[in-house]
């Protein structure tokens, strides 16, 4: 007879406290935060506009608010996935507002990885972040 297993395996575990880490990371930075709750081993997330950029649009509608942070997201994922074989960053649309997905999947991930990776997010964040402010002042 076979042996059932009740409950989620190590690996999943794993994948949910490495992900939950992750999430604190996010949660801990000025630049980043969390679009939704953490869920199992996947975290959605974005860069928040500079500050200069915040009181700049202070008092403006919510479209144009918004229309700037998914700019500057895009801007964030088109340069990780273009600059990066160390990570891979999904995207998605969550009512109108575009996000960044992470997900913990690999069995063989650690703790050292998810650092790796939060150092490669918050490198290309800071560099999408100057070069969109950059086009943004050519407009």
């Amino acid at each position: 007879t076979g042996h059932r297993k009740h409950g989620p395996d190590i690996s999943t575990q794993q994948g949910v406290e490495l992900n939950e880490y992750f999430a604190s990371l996010v949660r801990a930075s000025p630049s980043f935060e969390l679009v939704t709750t953490p869920s199992l081993a996947l975290s959605v997330f974005r860069l928040t506009l500079p500050p200069s950029v915040s009181s700049e649009l202070e008092g403006k509608d919510e479209t144009t608010v918004r229309t700037a942070q998914n700019d500057l997201n895009r801007a964030f994922h088109t340069r990780i996935s273009a600059h990066s074989d160390k990570i891979f960053l999904t995207q998605t649309m969550l009512n109108d507002t575009f996000c960044v997905r992470f997900a913990v999947g690999a069995q063989r991930t650690r703790k050292a990885h998810v650092d790796a990776a939060w150092e490669l997010v918050q490198e290309n964040a800071r560099e999408a972040t100057e070069e969109w402010l950059q086009q943004r002042t050519k407009v």
